[in-house]
């Protein structure tokens, strides 16, 4: 069954994803000192006769930056999908808006360091936060001690979403730094090293489809998530895919190119090219399959990938055109199963997998079916978690259709229900320690 034809509303798994002990390092607090070490913090301008200062395409009033600041602007937004506390659809990642803004000398927590957020969540230890400082103050003497901004969420964040948004919180502050806007409707995500190098992140289907469906126009990615942006192509099929343009980013140096509202010649024509692919595959009665194989439209793609080789949706489409991303990647399999086995997944990893009461009959059906069809998309290294799990369903299954008139016999199938469902655990912990330890790999 091709998997774009999965309801676009089916239900992400909500159950707290994982992420390898290697992720929990102070990544932020280094992407915070990579910026300034290459050059953005620049020497305060005079203060501005003028009260207000306003960003271009801005209807709220930004206020003047100070003296002090090494600020060439006082605030910024940008989206980030990350995970959220309490999700209101159903995706467990939202298009959440980032917004920096300068703090005066009297705002703020007086030892919350230069870079305070509004949740509590943490940018790496204060320590390391500390050291970092130390040095960059020894680098950039223009730097000041009391120069500080804020950056607050729209929405509360999952308590493990640690390690996604320094790249966009980096965008933030070189915007804030290098006086330029960033684009209306742009988000991002990664994990930005000391070097510039941006890392991938986990769940990438998920976040990247939130982003999406939150209204993003302009996404930026790890160029080591590409995979992922392939497996939505491959899940939500080639018009919803190109409602968005997605840039594929390996260093940070290249972010103010993919991000700005005022791109370069080159990447506004690039822009302006996917713009008119956009509305010939979304048109009314368009055939985006047929379209794709059209000389004009692969003509078209090539001539974006012309002006800028990094624009991550004009090369999928490409590739889509001549067969490739049949198959899911490893990651993406994951998060597709999690994805159509909306109840049976998380009926494995509870406290309780033996009560096959609470597991609707038809549900059950439903997904089981839709999971066997979905098997020859999926990687191989999938595989073992999805049988463990379709083995669990044919207990409950079994219950279902017959269920236990005495003792002996749901002494029997509840042994059977904990069984199945100790070792779909032990498949998806073997699944996700292999793919935490292929995405250190890539790094």
């Amino acid at each position: 069954m091709p998997m774009d034809s999965l309801p676009a509303d089916t239900v992400f798994s909500r159950t707290p994803f994982r992420f390898h002990s290697g992720l929990r390092k102070t990544s932020a607090a280094l992407c915070y000192g990579f910026l300034l070490c290459s050059g953005f913090a620049q020497a305060p301008r005079p203060h501005p006769s003028r009260p207000l200062a306003t960003n271009a395409g801005e209807k709220t009033p930004v206020p003047a930056v100070s003296t002090a600041s090494p600020f060439k602007r006082a605030s910024a937004k940008i989206g980030a999908p990350l995970f959220l506390s309490k999700p209101t659809g159903n995706l467990p990642a939202g298009n959440v808006q980032l917004t920096a803004t300068e703090l005066a000398p009297n705002q703020g927590a007086a030892d919350g360091g230069p870079i305070q957020l509004t949740q509590n969540l943490s940018l790496g230890t204060r320590a390391g936060l500390d050291a970092l400082l130390q040095h960059l103050r020894t680098l950039h003497k223009d730097w000041k001690p009391q120069a500080r901004c804020q950056i607050a969420f729209s929405d509360t964040l999952a308590p493990d979403e640690t390690v996604a948004f320094d790249f966009p919180i980096a965008i933030l502050l070189t915007s804030m730094l290098g006086d330029w806007s960033v684009a209306p409707g742009c988000a991002a995500f990664g994990i930005l090293r000391p070097d510039g190098t941006v890392f991938p992140v986990s769940r990438a289907l998920i976040r990247v489809t939130a982003a999406a469906r939150g209204g993003a126009k302009r996404i930026l990615v790890p160029e080591r998530n590409g995979g992922q942006v392939a497996d939505m192509l491959l899940n939500d099929g080639p018009a919803a895919f190109s409602a968005v343009q997605i840039f594929a980013v390996n260093n940070f140096e290249d972010a103010q190119l993919y991000a700005a509202a005022e791109p370069t010649p080159d990447i506004a024509e690039a822009l302006s090219r996917f713009e008119a692919i956009q509305q010939r595959l979304t048109a009314p009665g368009a055939d985006p399959e047929a379209l794709l194989k059209d000389p004009d439209t692969l003509e078209a793609l090539r001539g974006v990938l012309l002006k800028s080789p990094n624009h991550l949706s004009a090369r999928l489409l490409l590739g889509h055109s001549t067969g490739r991303y049949k198959i899911f990647s490893a990651d993406g399999s994951s998060e597709v199963i999690e994805r159509i086995g909306a109840s049976l997944v998380p009926a494995c990893r509870s406290p309780r997998p033996n009560d096959a009461a609470s597991l609707q009959k038809d549900l059950v059906n439903k997904e089981v079916e839709t999971l066997k069809k979905a098997r020859e998309r999926l990687d191989p290294t999938s595989q073992p978690w999805l049988d463990a799990v379709l083995r669990y369903a044919a207990v409950v299954q079994g219950w279902h259709q017959e269920p236990p008139r005495d003792s002996a016999r749901a002494m029997q199938i509840n042994a059977q229900l904990l069984a199945t469902a100790k070792a779909a655990r032990a498949e998806d912990i073997k699944l996700h320690n292999l793919l935490a330890e292929k995405r250190l790999s890539r790094r």
